[in-house]
């Protein structure tokens, strides 16, 4: 019922949506903004553990963990799903150079990092989360550190 009412609403507020980009698992708590749903893990694991857990959400969709690419998702992902939270951002040792995990690893060209970040603390921070607390901004932590996540099925 819950997801007839979803589609309901989209072909209501005149959305063209594709069926294979609707999720099919509506056993979580979705969110659409633009091409994209996002969702949220509640259970804290590693930034591996929960990238493990993205693709077992929806797999028939595809889902991953998720990657904030603009501020429109940045914001409303942040406020829908408070943090601290795991995004897919990570960095390739030390170099300074952050890419999104998935089926196509691109390089981070929108970044909003919280003042100060990232800072590598410790010298083994390389990957992302965020937290409402820092202004809607991210910050590189322990990749063995535990966090919710944020899970995406992506539509373009």
């Amino acid at each position: 019922m819950r997801f007839l009412s979803q589609l309901v609403f989209i072909t209501f507020i005149g959305l063209t949506v594709s069926q294979s980009c609707i999720p099919s698992n509506w056993n979580y708590a979705w969110v659409k903004v633009g091409k994209a749903w996002f969702t949220q893990l509640k259970v804290a694991r590693t930034w591996l553990g929960q990238v493990e857990m993205c693709k077992k959400v929806d797999p028939s969709r595809k889902s991953s963990i998720g990657t904030l690419r603009n501020k429109e998702e940045n914001l409303k992902v942040q406020k829908t799903f408070p943090g601290p939270t795991w995004i897919g951002g990570f960095e390739i040792e030390t170099t300074g150079q952050w890419f999104w995990w998935g089926t196509n690893t691109n390089k981070i060209t929108n970044t909003f990092w919280a003042s100060g970040e990232p800072d590598n603390r410790g010298g083994n921070e390389a990957c992302i989360m965020y937290d409402w607390r820092l202004g809607a901004g991210w910050t590189d932590i322990a990749c063995t550190s535990v966090y919710m996540a944020i899970c995406e099925i992506r539509c373009d």
